[in-house]
């Protein structure tokens, strides 16, 4: 039996990962970071004759990188899930704690990690974001009996923006558009899923269109299923490279995308498939793809079925549960091949 330990930032993010996780035959320790103001001091003290720990999966966006002092006694998968994580400042971190692999969640990610650090590819697992896939469909479900039902029902299209970094994301592109296109704005309604600060820095609801609407929480990523089930085109025009996790929930949810062509975007968006691609910055092509989508249903409706059918194929929680835990009993063995014994853990810190 395999122990291995979860220290995750934002557990409620990859709730459906955890689950799949723990419904496998090893035994699971979490560490809820999000609530330490020094994670790596409370991982090493733990440290200790009680219980025994065989690797460690760190997931953290404020420290993503562990230090070596962890990282040498326990053998450490590092995952590295979004753009800002291949900063110079944490690739030269990377360089020096050498963790023994990299988590990412898009062959994008995988091949710029790979490139900067100058690594070997088998120390880079790809898995994707992780979805329960039978919930999104009793969701689905529900949602549309009750839809059913209702009458009055708005008649303009309801358009979704998730994202923290409202500018690179593209979410100020996408209002300014609409802003100067009266025509275009008459028709939708505009739903904002941003945090805290990016509400306060660019979202002032004073100076907001009738048509705007803002979601605000801690995390983007832990906005509720109603969201995307009352969406009808998920819109991440991103003037940045960025990672697909984003666009999981949309996915699953079924609904067409328009998204750039950037990063790992293309990945996952098939331009005619299940959405439409666009240049970074081109807002011609972004009101191209909007007016075609508001005034086909049809198409909307074909594009959705098809994210979904890839959702899948891709975000299903228990097989990348089983690709990552595979990747963690390699790196054990390779430990144990260099003579490392195990590590232990604390009681007080069991779950």
């Amino acid at each position: 039996m395999y122990n291995f330990w979860f220290a995750i930032e934002n557990q409620a993010a990859l709730l459906p990962l955890k689950r799949a996780i723990e419904r496998r035959e090893i035994n699971s320790t979490w560490f809820p970071t999000a609530r330490e103001t020094r994670p790596f001091q409370k991982l090493l003290s733990a440290v200790s004759p009680a219980t025994q720990a065989d690797a460690l999966l760190y997931a953290s966006q404020r420290a993503p990188l562990p230090p070596a002092s962890l990282t040498r006694k326990l053998p450490t998968l590092v995952s590295l899930d979004c753009n800002a994580a291949f900063n110079n400042k944490v690739l030269e971190e990377a360089r020096r704690v050498q963790p023994a692999g990299f988590l990412v969640w898009s062959e994008w990610a995988r091949k710029e990690l790979i490139h900067q650090l100058k690594i070997e590819p088998s120390r880079v697992l790809m898995a994707r974001y992780g979805v329960d896939l039978a919930g999104w469909d009793a969701a689905r479900r529900n949602f549309e009996q009750a839809r059913a039902h209702k009458t009055g029902l708005p008649e303009r299209i309801r358009l979704l923006f998730v994202g923290d970094d409202f500018a690179g994301l593209g979410g100020e592109m996408l209002l300014n558009l609409l802003r100067g296109n009266p025509l275009l704005a008459e028709e939708v309604e505009l739903h904002l899923v941003v945090n805290h600060k990016t509400a306060a820095q660019y979202l002032n609801p004073a100076f907001l269109p009738d048509y705007v609407q803002i979601q605000v929480y801690p995390y983007s990523s832990n906005e509720p299923s109603e969201l995307y089930l009352n969406a009808d085109i998920l819109v991440l025009p991103s003037q940045k490279p960025i990672s697909p996790a984003l666009l999981a929930k949309a996915m699953s949810a079924g609904l067409p995308i328009i998204a750039s062509r950037t990063g790992g975007l293309p990945e996952l968006v098939q331009d005619g498939q299940n959405g439409i691609l666009i240049e970074p910055g081109d807002q011609l092509g972004l009101l191209t793809a909007l007016q075609r989508l508001i005034q086909d249903p049809a198409l909307r409706y074909e594009l959705g079925e098809n994210s979904r059918k890839i959702a899948v194929a891709e975000f299903e929680a228990s097989q990348n549960a089983h690709k990552i835990l595979t990747f963690m009993k390699q790196l054990t063995a390779e430990a144990r091949m260099r003579g490392k014994t195990r590590l232990t853990l604390a009681p007080a810190y069991i779950n």
